[in-house]
């Protein structure tokens, strides 16, 4: 991976969770880096118009100016264009959170998210991936897609730790809830991975690539919604697909 795009991205991250300006001996402490490496990509990010100096020799802080490139970036983002509407219509008819991953390796990286306003909803953001293969409705999703030898060679790399009381820990029982997964058509995690936090998962394809669909809520909240919620968010796929 390219050391100097990490840590440009690095530098951006670290404005937004530190949420004031900095100083290059900050920055310099606060990344771990040497400080020409600090001063080389300030230089560059200051050069292009995506950080400013407050003073000379005070502080640095991010411009707008990656604001207004990642706006115009989304408004054309396809996913956006193709998924949002019927998305925030699933996430506002049930106050579930609900987001679109896209299939990369063994990983489902968040790329369309909307978080329910719900007081005990569960969020996540995107650029965020399923945190397990084992433990989340949208990892056991990727396995049910995987044909037979990859699927085995998948369940081999697993080391399996619990969550939370309800994990599943063992290949053979995670075996035997993706198979009846695949069968009925969704994928479930029942406080697997969180404690009162329940999540269901379907898949599609789009465009030539593996995509997952998932819901989230309350454990309370799901159990009252499920079945509507699996059937609407099924329609809503064919809404994707058509």
């Amino acid at each position: 991976m390219s050391k100097i795009v990490n840590r440009t991205l690095d530098f951006f991250e670290m404005f937004a969770a530190q949420k004031s300006p900095l100083s290059m001996t900050q920055m310099v402490k606060l990344l771990g880096i040497p400080m020409s490496s600090c001063f080389d990509v300030v230089q560059a990010l200051e050069q292009r118009g995506y950080l400013y100096q407050l003073t000379e020799r005070g502080s640095y802080y991010p411009t707008h100016r990656l604001i207004d490139v990642a706006q115009s970036i989304a408004s054309f983002d396809p996913i956006v264009q193709q998924f949002e509407s019927p998305l925030q219509a699933l996430c506002d008819e049930y106050r579930v959170s609900a987001w679109i991953g896209k299939v990369k390796d063994l990983a489902v990286v968040y790329l369309l998210v909307c978080n329910s306003d719900h007081p005990l909803s569960y969020k996540v953001s995107v650029g965020d991936s399923s945190r397990s293969l084992y433990a989340t409705s949208s990892g056991k999703a990727l396995l049910g897609l995987l044909p037979g030898a990859q699927l085995k060679q998948a369940l081999s790399t697993i080391t399996f730790s619990p969550l939370t009381p309800k994990t599943i820990l063992s290949k053979q029982q995670l075996l035997k809830d993706i198979q009846h997964s695949i069968q009925r058509g969704w994928f479930l995690n029942q406080e697997e991975s969180v404690e009162d936090a329940c999540a269901v998962s379907l898949t599609f394809r789009w465009n030539a690539a593996d995509y997952v669909l998932t819901a989230a809520g309350s454990v309370k909240q799901m159990d009252r919604i499920l079945p509507k919620l699996i059937l609407s968010c099924q329609r809503t796929i064919e809404q994707f697909t058509a």
